[in-house]
């Protein structure tokens, strides 16, 4: 019985993944709107499978500069740790802290200068989503976790790499994404940038994976 409920929970998770093409629509459509710290958000949300509660927790202070790494937070029974940044994640966020000349301790504010909560970083998605074409069933936040699994695997990394990186407390959580496959829709244009990276280690760094 547990057995089909993973295969349903797989089948789900299938329908909100976002593709190769989604994703670049969806940076797009934050440019056209010039929402650059919203659109910075999702680009660290889904290299490092957050929710968007879990970018809200993030501070100033959890951004290792020098180190290249980043502290994170994570909720619902999720393994919190630190994590290296692949070097565009590390370069984006320092450029990013350059023009910033407040006091908040948070480290994404919106372009009205206030801290991004889990409601308003809903309404972006919902916004730019619908601004990029993309289906309503994939202009949800917790879908850039859901895909940036499912690419990690589509990529060749293996399920225990996965979990960690995720911050899954068990790895049947993660197993779900294993049979959400792409087929003809796969993220070729990732598939492709890993595989060009060699092994499983170069594979990893395009992730700014703990590898």
């Amino acid at each position: 019985m547990l057995r089909d409920r993973r295969f349903i929970g797989s089948k789900a998770v299938h329908r909100v993944i976002l593709i190769f093409q989604d994703l670049e629509a969806l940076t797009q459509s934050a440019s056209i709107r010039t929402g650059v710290n919203e659109m910075m958000t999702r680009f660290v949300a889904y290299r490092h499978g957050l929710r968007a509660s879990e970018i809200g927790l993030l501070q100033r202070a959890d951004v290792e500069v020098k180190q290249g790494r980043v502290s994170i937070h994570r909720l619902k029974g999720s393994i919190s740790g630190v994590y290296p940044m692949q070097p565009d994640v590390l370069k984006t966020i320092r450029s990013y802290l350059r023009t910033r000349d407040d006091e908040s301790p948070s480290l994404f504010l919106s372009h009205r200068n206030v801290p991004m909560g889990r409601f308003m970083l809903w309404e972006l998605m919902q916004q730019y989503g619908e601004t990029a074409g993309i289906p309503e069933e994939k202009r949800k936040f917790h879908c850039l976790k859901h895909s940036i699994a499912t690419h990690l695997l589509d990529a060749g990394a293996d399920l225990a790499f996965v979990k960690d990186w995720l911050g899954h407390a068990n790895i049947q959580n993660t197993t779900i994404y294993a049979r959400a496959h792409y087929g003809n829709t796969r993220c070729t244009g990732t598939h492709d940038l890993c595989e060009s990276s060699g092994g499983v280690k170069g594979r990893a760094r395009l992730f700014g994976a703990p590898l």
